[in-house]
């Protein structure tokens, strides 16, 4: 009957990180944006599944754990419909920083853990610094880009943020490889940074999880 449940609200959130995908890149850009992954007839059904899916895979991680399940699957939902948007025009929306920041700082009250919440201010202070290093060597990342770095560093820590950066790099020289065998760009072209950085971010969480007995660290992680 749980499972049932978890598979129920998984396609529920797939359901609804869809509508609010569209609605948001809508809002954005005048252009009709026909991608396959938000406007084909089997793009609901492609979500509602792979979120259905998703959500019994972080349960079975958890331990079914479901308050905790269902804050990663909002995780999960976040970044999703933050890596689509970020990957289709470019852009990434400030209300879904601010949705990762509420969810951040709602767990922070619940823990009633003053100290993590200065340490995770810390953090992305460092973090928002620290990618803007880049541009005085010519290298430009966009202030979206550094805005969810940093939103990353606040929830992650200093230990995810580690992981995030080294998932990110792994997964952007495989996919500039791709670019390059494939001919469809260069060193030089211009990549989406939310997909990987997201990506990232799932995965620290996801290691942290597995390396607690499946009881996520991640929202607990501090600099020292």
């Amino acid at each position: 009957m749980l499972l049932l449940a978890f598979v129920f609200i998984g396609a529920l959130f797939g359901y609804l990180s869809l509508i609010l995908s569209k609605k948001l890149i809508s809002r954005r850009t005048s252009k009709d944006y026909n991608a396959l992954i938000i406007s084909s007839r089997f793009s609901y059904i492609f979500w509602i599944a792979a979120f259905a899916v998703s959500f019994v895979l972080i349960g079975l991680v958890l331990n079914m754990n479901f308050l905790r399940c269902f804050e990663a699957q909002l995780l999960f939902s976040v970044l999703i419909c933050l890596s689509v948007i970020d990957y289709l025009i470019r852009k990434i929306p400030n209300s879904l920083l601010i949705a990762l920041l509420a969810l951040r700082i709602i767990y922070i009250c619940i823990d009633k853990d003053f100290g993590l919440f200065i340490s995770s201010i810390i953090v992305m202070v460092a973090v928002f610094i620290i990618f803007q290093i880049p541009s005085l060597f010519g290298v430009h990342i966009g202030m979206g880009d550094i805005k969810l770095a940093a939103v990353i560093g606040f929830f992650a820590g200093f230990s995810g943020i580690i992981i995030t950066a080294i998932v990110m790099i792994v997964l952007l020289l495989l996919y500039t490889i791709y670019l390059y065998i494939s001919k469809k760009g260069s060193l030089k072209s211009h990549v989406a940074l939310g997909p990987f950085l997201s990506t990232g971010g799932f995965v620290a969480f996801i290691i942290f999880s597995l390396s607690a007995n499946a009881i996520p660290l991640f929202f607990n992680l501090r600099i020292i």
